[in-house]
């Protein structure tokens, strides 16, 4: 014996899903009347939009926290050639000894493999970024509940973005998340 179609209603089980994929399978799959797949239509909608504009923000966060990086290391940059003009000046008028002017050198040097070493890894980060700035709302999602696995448990379900009003025609209604 076959099992009657599942139809929709936001307390089905179906409607548990709470990431962007599930919940267009279930627009997908579960039998639902116009009304009721509008509704799920429109939370999925605002669901969407939500994740899009958190992926947005995360990814102009990011390019704030790379370009603030790269000014500090062309900052640092210019403090160092700075130091070192005034370092051969100074040697140059003998107000400063030989010895002091080798072991500030030494320090430059150094100084300088570190600043080559995050202009480097500044460089590194634009192909990160460009493949971050790539990602789907769902990519998005996925690899945010895969770094942070408690946020996919805390994520709004289909089901409590699409409730039933308290009114005999079971109109259902779109709630933001």
């Amino acid at each position: 014996m076959t099992q009657p179609p599942a139809y929709a209603s936001s307390t089905h089980p179906a409607f548990a899903a709470n990431t962007l994929p599930k919940m267009r399978q279930i627009l997908n799959e579960v039998q639902m009347s116009e009304r009721e797949r509008q509704a799920a239509t429109q939370a999925l909608g605002r669901m969407e939009d939500h994740w899009k504009e958190r992926h947005r923000e995360a990814y102009t966060n990011a390019i704030a926290h790379r370009d603030a990086r790269h000014n500090e290391t062309i900052d640092v940059a210019k403090a160092l050639r700075a130091r070192a003009k005034e370092t051969i000046e100074k040697l140059q008028a003998g107000r400063v000894a030989p010895a002091v002017a080798r072991a500030w050198l030494r320090d430059a040097f150094a100084d300088h493999r570190n600043l080559v070493d995050q202009s480097e890894a500044i460089a590194d980060s634009e192909e990160q970024l460009s493949d971050f700035e790539a990602m789907s709302p769902d990519d998005y999602q996925e690899h945010l509940f895969a770094r942070f696995p408690s946020m996919e448990g805390q994520a709004p379900t289909l089901g409590s973005l699409v409730t039933e009003q308290d009114t005999p025609s079971t109109h259902m209604k779109v709630r933001r998340p």
